[in-house]
């Protein structure tokens, strides 16, 4: 199961001299639905991939890998379509959302409980990704004129920038 595999990971990271940091960027394909219309498998599977997994990761490398210098760094990839304090969540990105926001509230808590870690996230937006198929190719085009898609190699140096900045 999952637990098999982060502990198998982990154990291999721990063999290794040092572990700098993890960025936690993996994310199933959201279903473009409004929140009536989530489905248990689907907030199942967002929730697993998002925030327990992460969470179960995150717990072993502290005290396997990251405890032995005190020191480390994770980056979470969040959603612009969390929303922030001038913007709402984005309408109808389903279960992809509340996940975001629930690997927000466990980077919290990482953060607050072992603040020698440098824990950050970072929040792109539309990206040219693979995980664009779920979304309409109309609307898509009207997002588009709204403003550029990052590229990943832009959302790649923010993540460097959040992991080794001041």
């Amino acid at each position: 199961g999952g637990d098999a595999s982060i502990l198998a990971a982990v154990a291999t990271l721990e063999a290794a001299p040092r572990l700098f940091g993890v960025v936690l960027a993996g994310s199933p394909p959201l279903s473009p639905v409004p929140f009536g219309k989530i489905t248990t498998d689907e907030m199942r599977q967002q929730w697993q991939v998002n925030v327990m997994g992460p969470q179960r990761l995150l717990a072993e490398l502290v005290r396997r890998c990251f405890r032995r210098h005190k020191q480390g760094t994770v980056v979470g990839v969040l959603t612009q379509a969390m929303g922030d304090g001038a913007a709402g969540a984005a309408s109808g990105m389903g279960a992809y959302v509340i996940a975001k926001h629930g690997m927000a509230g466990m980077l919290a808590l990482l953060a607050a409980d072992h603040p020698w870690l440098r824990v950050r996230s970072v929040k792109p937006g539309y990206t040219e990704t693979r995980m664009l198929a779920a979304f309409d190719e109309r609307f898509l085009a009207m997002q588009r004129e709204k403003a550029a898609f990052q590229t990943p190699e832009q959302v790649a140096s923010l993540i460097l920038e959040e992991a080794i900045g001041p």
